[in-house]
């Protein structure tokens, strides 16, 4: 069983009229239950015995201990980082490195793209974001699961390429004064130029 878990044990024979007694090799007990069936939380991963103490209505007594009765699988535990953590139209390529704990396979997936049992995955990430979920998938060698899904914030970045000085007198040397750069929208820009003396011109 993977845990974390609830197990439970039935009794068969249970006797209204009997007191039932239950002790864990975790240091629980359960004493004069009431039910005819005891279920239990496991959280740490390991096997756990049981011991059952049964008292009839007339003092007769009965134990019965179960050897490892409950095998708690441990758990992975999937995590990952990402380098850097927020891509850029300047910079859109990422590192996603597996961090998961106790993981023997790992499937990534990235929209529709699923990638296996790679510890880092080399991305391109666009402003489109259709690849901005990022799921991994890990298994432990005792075949349980653990599921970890993150956003990938993609950001816009402003660059800007002007030249410092322009001379327009047409002799094919610094005449064009021209604004280049990376995500540059002509909505709300506003450019003044001043002369040497800090006069806009």
């Amino acid at each position: 069983i993977c845990g974390p878990s609830d197990v439970s044990v039935y009794i068969e024979d249970f006797n209204q009229t009997s007191q039932y007694d239950w002790y864990f090799s975790d240091a629980s007990s359960f004493i004069d239950y009431p039910n005819d069936s005891i279920t239990k939380l496991f959280k740490s991963a390991g096997c756990y015995d049981v011991t059952m103490h049964t008292t009839t209505a007339y003092g007769c007594t009965l134990s019965i201990d179960f050897s490892c009765l409950f095998s708690i699988l441990e758990v992975p535990v999937a995590a990952f980082n990402f380098d850097p953590e927020h891509p850029t139209n300047t910079n859109p390529y990422v590192s996603v490195v597996n961090k998961s704990i106790n993981d023997a396979e790992r499937v990534w997936l990235f929209g529709e793209q699923k990638v296996k049992d790679e510890e880092i995955v080399y991305r391109y990430f666009d402003e489109a974001g259709s690849d901005s979920l990022v799921t991994l998938v890990v298994t432990s060698v005792d075949g349980c699961v653990d599921t970890l899904t993150r956003h990938i914030p993609f950001l816009i970045e402003t660059l800007l390429y002007y030249p410092k000085s322009f001379t327009p007198n047409d002799d094919g040397l610094n005449d064009v004064f021209e604004i280049k750069g990376e995500a540059i929208s002509s909505e709300d820009f506003l450019l003044i130029i001043y002369d040497r003396w800090g006069k806009a011109m």
